[in-house]
């Protein structure tokens, strides 16, 4: 049996140390002492490997990029991609989820309008997977004046059944300048099993 000490420095046991089991393993207390001097043996659960290797990728773009009606933005850099269940090719507007599974897709930029412009303009910035609509994945505001900017952000878990699936980020106002954009999908875990 494994003892620890109370500042880890290995001078005197002062009670067991717990031993990490297997994944989702819940096991009893056990005295394995007196009632009078109890030790207490136990098993601490490990945890699921799947969250311990989510796989992470994002996207980004800083230089303003004017927009034209229906179209999907344009990312240039992928700083971060953890694995390869989700692919990008740079300058593109497409990210491909390589793997079923459940993902947080989440976007964040500004949007503006140019100075020349006047307003108000609605801007409508929309999700799409495999061309529909993601229904939740969406950001609405309005651009009062020429020069005026605004934060635009959104995060919704999706579901990936069919592979492979491409996720667009569009907006469906056209004559904006969209900058600071970054695109992040995070896989959750695995699909729910089927009932």
């Amino acid at each position: 049996m494994n003892f620890c000490c109370c500042n880890n420095c290995g001078c005197f046991p002062v009670y067991p140390c717990p031993v990490p089991g297997p994944t989702g393993a819940r096991g009893p207390a056990v005295n394995s002492g007196t009632p009078q001097n109890a030790v207490l043996n136990f098993t601490i659960p490990q945890g699921s490997s799947a969250s311990q290797n989510l796989e992470r990728f994002l996207t980004t773009d800083t230089p303003a990029q004017p927009i034209n009606s229906g179209e999907a933005l344009t990312f240039f850099n992928n700083p971060l991609s953890l694995g390869d269940s989700v692919t990008h090719t740079p300058a593109s507007s497409d990210v491909v989820i390589e793997k079923p599974g459940i993902y947080l897709v989440s976007f964040h930029g500004t949007v503006g309008l140019p100075s020349t412009s006047s307003g108000p303009v609605p801007s409508l910035i929309y999700l799409t997977q495999d061309g529909k609509n993601v229904d939740g994945a969406s950001v609405q505001t309005s651009l009062n004046q020429g020069g005026s900017y605004t934060a635009v952000a959104f995060s919704i878990p999706i579901e990936v059944t069919s592979v492979p699936s491409v996720l667009r980020i569009v907006s469906e106002q056209g004559g904006l300048l969209f900058s600071n954009i970054s695109f992040s999908v995070v896989q959750l875990g695995d699909n729910p099993a089927s009932n």
